[in-house]
C-alpha cells in the first residue's frame, strides 16, 4: 500500500457486517458509500452526499427507518470512510455523537496517532479486530483495523473482538 495511492473506496465485507449486525442491531443508515458497496438500507453516497458538511444526527430523527433491536429501537448509523485523510472523519463522528449519532467507524488502528487520542478514545468504544478481506480484494487488509462504536456512553476502552467467531 501506497500512502495516497491505495483504493479509498473498499467495501466491508458481508461477513463483517452480518458480524456487527449480530453483536450490536442493525444498520440503519450508510454514511459514506457508493451504489455498489451500501451496507444498510439507506445510504448517502460518497462523494456525491457530501458527508462531511451535512449533518447526521439529524437521520436519527427522521421517523423511518428504525432498526429494533433486543426491544429498543434504535437508528445505527455506519461508516467505513476513506482512511486517507482518516482525521476529518473521526473528527466528525466525535461531533456527532455529542448531538446524538450512534455510530460505527471502521478504520485503522493507529492508537499511537493525535487523531485517534483527541477524536475516537474520548468518545467511543474501540474494539480491535481479526484481519479483514475487504470486497474485491485477494488479500488480507495488511494493517489492523479497529471498530469504533460512538454512543452515548462508551466504555473507552480498547477490547479485542474475534468477530470471525460469530460468523464460522
Amino acid at each position: 500500500m501506497k500512502r495516497h495511492k491505495s483504493a479509498q473506496d473498499l467495501g466491508t465485507p458481508w461477513e463483517f457486517i452480518y458480524a456487527v449486525e449480530h453483536k450490536f442491531g442493525k444498520l440503519t443508515w450508510d454514511l459514506a458509500c457508493t451504489l455498489e458497496n451500501k451496507k444498510a438500507p439507506y445510504g448517502l453516497h460518497y462523494p456525491e452526499w457530501d458527508a462531511l458538511n451535512n449533518s447526521w444526527h439529524d437521520l436519527t430523527s427522521i421517523k423511518e427507518p428504525m432498526a429494533k433491536f433486543a426491544g429498543i429501537y434504535r437508528k445505527l448509523l455506519w461508516l467505513n470512510p476513506p482512511f486517507d485523510p482518516i482525521t476529518p472523519w473521526v473528527r466528525k463522528c466525535a461531533e456527532e455523537v455529542q448531538l446524538g449519532a450512534e455510530i460505527f467507524l471502521l478504520a485503522q488502528a493507529s492508537v499511537d496517532s493525535n487523531w485517534f487520542w483527541n477524536y475516537v478514545q474520548p468518545y467511543a468504544t474501540v474494539y480491535t479486530l481479526d484481519r479483514i478481506t475487504f470486497m474485491g480484494q485477494r488479500y488480507v487488509y495488511p494493517k489492523p483495523l479497529m471498530l469504533a462504536h460512538y454512543c452515548q456512553s462508551p466504555t473507552k476502552e480498547l477490547q479485542r473482538w474475534r468477530w470471525k467467531t460469530l460468523v464460522d
